[in-house]
Order: C-alpha cells, then structure tokens, then sequence
C-alpha cells in the first residue's frame, strides 16, 4: 500500500513538472513559414508565427502514459486509443498504385497518418492524380500532407509538369527564373491535391556525387542564393517546400538510397561548404529534410537523420525551427543494419518531427508500433513527442492543409 501510493504520488509530481514546463516553454505557439517580405500581397496565410491552441489537449493525450492510476484502467485505455491516433501524425508514408484500392483504403484508415508520399508509380495523368489525392483526403480522419516526388525534371514523379531541372535552371544563376519555376509547379500541383514537395534539393552538384545530375550548382554560394529563391516560390504558390537532404550529400560516395553513403568532410568544410545552402535557407523553410548519409564530421558511422548533433546543430547553430522530417528511414537501415523500426524510435530520439517511411504497408506498421511502445516504456521524452505534434499541426495550419 504504502510503495503503490509512492509511486502514485511520484507520477502525479511527473506530471505536474510536465504541464509546468509545458506551459513555460509557449508550446501552444508553434512557429509556421515566415519571412513575409517573400510573399506576394494577401501571403499573411503562409507568414509569420502560427498559433495553436492544441498544448493542452496534448498534455490531456499524454498524462495517462505518465500518471496513471491503476484504478481507473477503462478510462486510460480510452485515453491511450487517443495517444495512438495522435502518434500517427507523426508518419509520412507511402502507398502503392494509381488509385485507392480496398486494400490501400485499409491501410489508410488503420492509422491517422500525418501524410503520403507519391511519385511516378503513383502517377498516370493529372485528372487520375486529382481523384487518388482526393481518395487519400477522404480516408484519413485529419487533413494529411500530400507530398509529391518533384525535385525537377527526370526527377520528377509527375512527368509533363514543372518544375524544370535544378541544372538547367543554376545554370545561368539566376534567382528570378527560379522563383517562377517554382511558383508555377506550386499553382499546377494544389489544385490537383498536392500541398507539400520534396524540393529543393540543396546538396551541392559536385562532379560525380549523388547531386550532380539534380543539384543547382556546385558552387554552395550559388546554391544558396538559388534554394532560397525556390522556397520564395512555393511559399507564394502554397508549397510546402521540403529542403534536402541537411547537413548535404552532395560530396557523398553515393546516392544514400542506394546503400550506405559516407561523406568523408570534416566540419570546417561542411560549414564552409555543404551547410551554407541550409544556413541561408534555415530562416523561411517550412521543412527540412535530414540526410541518410554518414559524416565523418560526427561520429562516422551513424546515419545524420538519427544522429542528435546533427538535429542540434540544424536548430541551435541555423536557429531552424520549422519541422525537421527523417531521411527515408528504410535506407538508414542499410547503413545502420537495424530494423526500420529501431530507425523510427532513434530518429525521433535524435529529434526529428516527422518520420519518412515511403516503402511498403509492413514498415511502416512496425515503426508506428515501435514508436508507440517506446512512448509506452518511457524510452521517448512526452515533451519533445509534443512538440513534434505542435510542429506539424502548425505546418498544416499555416499552409491551410485542412
């Protein structure tokens, strides 16, 4: 009697210290795309700081998993479902096919994803796109990010449709062409459902690295002025613009989705280098998108998306605080030779927001009960699972998914 009211006793205090740094840290006002003097007139819906009045059904979501009392298990199951629902927003995945099958309908509504990931397997002409984005929506209980494959030309998944190559528009260096490139695939892509993309690519082209046939330029001074101008655009056209692949692989041994991947830079020459694009970048991006590659700048063998220095030093050295989204954490695996679910605990334990997880129905069912045990267990920080939620709902909110 005596040690379970301790322990009822020292959960309760939990929970108080939760709430109470909550509450000090502002999470009700998340930060959403900003830097308004990039945006057309009538663009306030896309600037400034978001606020979220969601902090305090959050902490009511998560107090069950810290201060539970044994006699009220009903209760805490029915609160727990809520837990599980709102972890799901955490995932953006992939589908299979040009239309939402029986069984892809299944595997949407089995969980309320954040998101969905298309690209050319996804794709037959722009009025069959607008009917499977349209059968996604109806699916998922809470308005998704619908991201597109669209980094520009042979890499686009939409084919016929802009934006034109990184290449061919760095190579004059020009900023304005940039920005209407940009623009125009964000006023062709939303009306077909599409609100965020994985563009643009800010590693630098260097000759014979994974960025040299889909880079601006290798030169990173070059590079930074035109990812800026990109992220201009699809901030004016309504695209969330989801910049990759931080701290840059450009001077990878390979394509980190081809296997394990190492850049062998030390730091000076990252930040002198790879890293400028993203500093210069850091202010406005709604997303950023963290590398699979490993860095002999950190500890050489752990891949940047579950590395924490790597997170930290995107938010507290460029002072980014939009969503950081993982690599595609069934690439991390290659280099790592762990599960897609070990991938998914470190990365939200490295501190990203959002975890990729483009392949296949049983990945990302593994990694979203793996997230979830590891909330059950203690193994994550409540606070900073949190925060992540704020993030994306403020991402939505300032970009009027919804």
């Amino acid at each position: 009697m005596v040690r379970g009211g301790g322990r009822s006793r020292r959960r309760l205090v939990l929970l108080a210290i939760l709430i109470a740094a909550l509450a000090g840290a502002g999470l009700a006002v998340i930060q959403g795309p900003s830097h308004p003097k990039a945006l057309p007139q009538g663009g306030s819906r896309f600037g400034a700081a978001t606020t979220v009045h969601a902090g305090e059904s959050l902490i009511d979501a998560l107090a069950p998993l810290l201060a539970t009392d044994p006699g009220r298990a009903v209760g805490t199951r029915a609160l727990t479902a809520e837990v599980a629902r709102r972890l799901a927003q955490l995932f953006v995945i992939g589908i299979d096919g040009t239309s939402v099958t029986p069984a892809t309908l299944s595997r949407l509504r089995a969980h309320d994803w954040g998101g969905v990931v298309l690209g050319r397997p996804n794709f037959a002409s722009q009025s069959q796109l607008a009917g499977l984005t349209g059968g996604i929506r109806a699916a998922l209980p809470t308005a998704p990010l619908i991201v597109a494959r669209q980094a520009g030309g042979q890499s686009n998944g939409f084919p016929g449709m802009p934006p034109r190559s990184e290449p061919s528009l760095g190579s004059a260096g020009r900023a304005g062409p940039v920005t209407a490139e940009a623009r125009q695939a964000a006023r062709d892509l939303r009306p077909l459902g599409i609100n965020a993309t994985l563009a643009p690519v800010a590693d630098l082209a260097i000759p014979g690295g994974p960025a040299a046939g889909r880079g601006f330029s290798a030169d990173p001074a070059v590079v930074t002025a035109l990812v800026r101008a990109a992220a201009a655009g699809y901030r004016a056209g309504g695209l969330i613009a989801m910049v990759g692949h931080f701290p840059g692989e450009g001077a990878a041994s390979q394509d980190p989705a081809q296997g394990a991947a190492t850049v062998g830079s030390g730091m000076a020459d990252l930040q002198a280098r790879d890293i400028r694009p993203f500093a210069g970048v850091a202010p406005t991006a709604p997303v950023i998108q963290v590398s699979d590659a490993l860095y002999a700048a950190f500890d050489g063998v752990t891949p940047a998306t579950l590395l924490p220095d790597a997170v930290t030093l995107l938010r507290d050295r460029l002072r980014f605080q939009g969503v950081v989204l993982s690599g595609d954490l069934l690439a991390v695996t290659a280099a790592t030779g762990g599960s897609v679910a070990d991938a998914a605990v470190q990365a939200l334990k490295a501190g990203c927001d959002l975890l990729f997880l483009p392949g296949g129905a049983t990945d990302a069912e593994s990694a979203y009960n793996a997230v979830l045990a590891a909330i059950r267990q203690g193994q994550l920080d409540p606070q900073a699972i949190s925060r992540s939620l704020g993030r994306v709902a403020g991402l939505k909110k300032g970009y009027g998914v919804g």
